[in-house]
């Protein structure tokens, strides 16, 4: 690809800037929680619908799971995969607009899935669009894959890599430049508490909740007690004097008393960038005399294991950042999510794992655990960690036109985050967010810089021109 075809790609998208902004904002008006199937789908269909508008072969799979988009044809297929559902926007308080009605300011646009992954799926859209409208050659098959579950349990991903076949390498426009082809694993692994037959102490828990998606640390946790209140205030005022960096406040009806730990919410995959209420929270409860319930032992447990984010009082820190000389960094794992039933409370955690860890090594390690806490433990979900090689020819295109677009250097990273890369063989997680940039998938007032969404998408439409006007395998 010459410089003439480069500068004509990057007329082409910003002839077309104000038809990417609005195809974003529509999208994002629809709120895609994972868990709101109906909007969920309706938002695959729009975009299916856009697609359809643009010239291309674009089609549901899965009753409505699964969209793809298709351009061009050959023996190999490159792979884009993307997601249509978006996590809650939680506490509204926190964000400065409606989530779910875009805003644009000064260049940057504001909403839930401006950046994760909505803004990225209309990127890659007209990345193609460019190559098929400018006439570029097509040697290969591109499949643009819209899955519509990827911030819960993939239900959607795993049933279509059963089903239907695999593009043969690829990306997913779902995480950092420069190319991540290291990807920390995911892990879900839910705690669940009974009480115990002696259930004596001077405060009892008659309710703790806190977080909604297992892949964001919350921003609030909250308890409900019965007990004295003037001894609860005096043992909350005295945990604050020593922890000063602690939020909590409570409120008062008679023998009621509700604590609240306000935190920062964020990325599970970034925990350092959190804080976390729920360990606040766990932490300033086990100071009192706690009746040992349910939820009185799960706080236990949130306290004395859950302390630190690198695994230690769980049995999962990594000894080394290092694996064959390749940089891993260490198992990551936070609780995000607790709930209750009648008779149980549940505390899911959720762990980055680094490569070299496994399944079967967690579960001889939980088993430990929850032994000791006299506790039960089901491993919700686990995607194993990923290492593609930077030897491969496609990894060797994407670099170079890194580097040429950028004006940045390549690194082959490592991907703390989770994404569709660990769905497919070859696969690696690359931008839109660059490495100046702030990470703000998952919190309040996610945005994403119209500038670097038009420069990841140059380098998306350059990348995929140059593997596509190869007639040679790029495996």
């Amino acid at each position: 690809m010459n410089n003439i075809e480069i500068q004509n790609i990057n007329k082409f998208l910003q002839d077309n800037k104000e038809n990417i902004i609005n195809d974003i904002r529509d999208l994002v008006a629809i709120p895609s929680v994972s868990e709101n199937l109906p909007k969920v789908k309706e938002c695959l269909k729009t975009v299916i619908c856009k697609a359809e508008k643009m010239g291309f072969k674009a089609y549901t799979v899965l009753d409505d799971s699964i969209g793809i988009v298709e351009m061009g044809d050959g023996t190999e297929t490159i792979g884009i995969l993307t997601h249509i559902d978006v996590v809650p926007a939680d506490d509204l308080d926190k964000w400065n607009s409606n989530p779910f009605e875009m805003v644009e300011k000064d260049g940057v646009l504001f909403g839930r899935g401006v950046l994760d992954d909505k803004g990225c799926i209309v990127s890659s859209l007209y990345a193609m669009d460019a190559i098929r409208k400018l006439n570029l050659p097509i040697n290969k098959k591109v499949q643009l894959i819209i899955g519509t579950q990827e911030e819960v349990e993939w239900v959607d991903m795993n049933e279509y890599i059963e089903k239907y076949p695999l593009p043969d390498y690829g990306f997913t426009p779902d995480g950092q430049f420069p190319i991540c082809n290291k990807e920390k694993g995911y892990a879900d692994v839910a705690f669940k508490f009974t009480s115990c037959t002696c259930c004596t102490g001077d405060f009892e828990i008659t309710k703790l909740q806190s977080g909604n998606a297992t892949n964001s640390v919350p921003g609030v946790a909250t308890a409900i007690l019965k007990g004295d209140l003037n001894k609860f205030k005096d043992s909350l005022n005295k945990y604050l004097a020593l922890n000063k960096d602690a939020k909590i406040t409570f409120s008062e009806d008679g023998s009621v008393i509700k604590v609240v730990a306000e935190g920062v919410s964020g990325h599970s995959a970034f925990p350092h960038l959190s804080i976390n209420p729920i360990v606040m929270l766990g932490k300033f409860l086990n100071t009192l005399s706690i009746v040992s319930n349910s939820r009185g032992n799960a706080i236990k447990f949130i306290a004395e294991n859950c302390y630190d984010y690198f695994g230690k009082g769980l049995g999962v820190y990594s000894e080394s950042e290092y694996l064959d000389g390749e940089y891993m960094h260490r198992n990551v794992i936070s609780p995000t999510v607790v709930k209750e039933d009648d008779s149980h409370c549940t505390v899911i955690l959720n762990m980055r794992p680094v490569y070299g860890t496994t399944l079967e090594g967690l579960k001889e390690v939980f088993t430990k655990i929850s032994n000791e806490t006299k506790s039960t433990f089901e491993v919700l979900d686990f995607l194993a960690p990923i290492f593609v090689s930077k030897e491969k020819p496609f990894l060797q295109i994407m670099e170079n036109t890194y580097n040429e677009l950028s004006g940045l250097k390549n690194d082959f990273t490592l991907g703390h985050g989770t994404s569709y890369a660990k769905a497919m063989p070859n696969t690696v997680a690359w931008g839109p967010v660059f490495y100046d940039e702030d990470e703000c998938c998952h919190v309040a007032n996610e945005f994403i810089s119209l500038e670097k969404l038009f420069k990841a998408t140059e380098i998306y439409s350059v990348a995929l021109g140059r593997m596509l006007e190869e007639t040679k395998p790029l495996i």
